[in-house]
């Protein structure tokens, strides 16, 4: 047995560690600053069709439930007349397409299948393609948040503009990992 005395460092950690999330990795340690900027850096609509009040607080509900899933995640969020919630999550996955099919998944699992249309979706990721929208769109979803930044985002708008979608690009990525 090995006895290391730390002294008064786990009194002073947080100091040590402020604004820093440690997360354990095969192999070592990711450490990274913790995200507690505004999370919306900028408000873009870059699609033809535009966005309501209440549609943009829902996307931005959507956006920061987003936030908190692991990454690449989704939410699809509807407006009711006490406000706005969750109807479907999807987190966790390599693929942004497979994130978007999870969420739905879960919104039908849940008994939320109706729900999906005209709801509202986050993603923490941008699209490469128009794929993982048109599985959104397919599902109901009539507007979409992302941080854009793809270098293919111009195919990304066009098709949201060809399926009647508002497409918002807020500028800030918020991955969790």
């Amino acid at each position: 047995m090995i006895i290391i005395e730390y002294g008064d460092f786990l009194e002073k950690r947080n100091d040590i560690y402020k604004n820093l999330e440690i997360r354990s990795v095969l192999g070592g340690y990711l450490v990274q600053e913790y995200d507690s900027k505004p999370i919306i850096k900028e408000w873009n609509v870059v699609s033809k069709k535009q966005v309501t009040d209440i549609e943009r607080e829902a996307l931005i509900f959507a956006y920061k439930v987003s936030k908190w899933a692991k990454s690449n995640s989704a939410c699809f969020a509807q407006i009711y007349d006490d406000g706005i919630y969750t109807i479907g999550i999807g987190a966790g996955q390599q693929s942004r397409v497979h994130v978007v099919k999870l969420a739905i998944q879960k919104a039908i699992e849940f008994g939320h299948e109706a729900e999906l249309k005209n709801s509202m979706m986050g993603t923490d990721s941008f699209f490469p393609f128009p794929d993982g929208l048109e599985v959104a769109v397919n599902a109901g979803a009539k507007a979409i948040i992302n941080p854009g930044g793809s270098i293919r985002d111009e195919a990304v708008i066009k098709r949201a503009d060809e399926l009647n979608c508002a497409l918002v690009f807020c500028g800030k990525r918020v991955f969790r990992h």
